[in-house]
């Protein structure tokens, strides 16, 4: 395992309850660009960031797999918020088995680009660690017409300059 496993922060996503309402919010009024849009959710990015926006109005509350630790928040809008981290894929495993030792909690998923693992802190906070980049899920979702997805404006000259940044942080 590298010295430095965390590259980045990856993305950060929020639960909300009202998506246009949040997207207006982060687009319009804060200025995020808005790169892609589904029907529960929504990609965005300002500078480094990567926002995401999930509509959990639906939800019933946190991730009811993780029933140890401090998941036991009872707002729905603790359901999907959460701070993913970026590691290389080399460095996931044995980050993994780090925090399973710990005595975390910890949920693994399998997603159409990789594994993730999802982690929470000693005071209920939800983390990530997460493979792979915005851009590398933008494009994979591209090509899988992911919900309804729109792609907007000049994503992909966006989603090329930010694959250098990427590529450079893994590194």
């Amino acid at each position: 395992m590298s010295d430095t496993p965390i590259k980045a922060i990856n993305h950060i996503t929020f639960a909300v309850r009202d998506l246009d309402a949040s997207i207006t919010f982060y687009h319009r009024v804060l200025g995020f660009k808005l790169m892609a849009a589904w029907r529960h959710g929504a990609y965005l990015r300002t500078a480094d960031i990567w926002l995401v926006l999930m509509c959990s109005a639906e939800r019933e509350g946190p991730i009811k797999e993780l029933v140890t630790g401090s998941f036991k928040a009872s707002s729905i809008a603790h359901a999907d918020t959460h701070v993913a981290f970026l590691v290389s894929g080399e460095d996931f495993g044995a980050l993994c088995e780090r925090i399973v030792d710990s005595g975390a909690p910890t949920r693994h998923e399998q997603t159409t680009l990789g594994p993730v693992l999802f982690f929470g802190d000693p005071d209920g906070h939800k983390l990530e660690f997460h493979v792979g980049s915005m851009t590398e899920r933008v494009r994979a979702m591209r090509h899988s017409n992911y919900d309804g997805m729109i792609h907007y404006g000049d994503a992909q000259e966006d989603e090329d300059a930010q694959e250098d940044k990427d590529n450079t942080l893994l590194e």
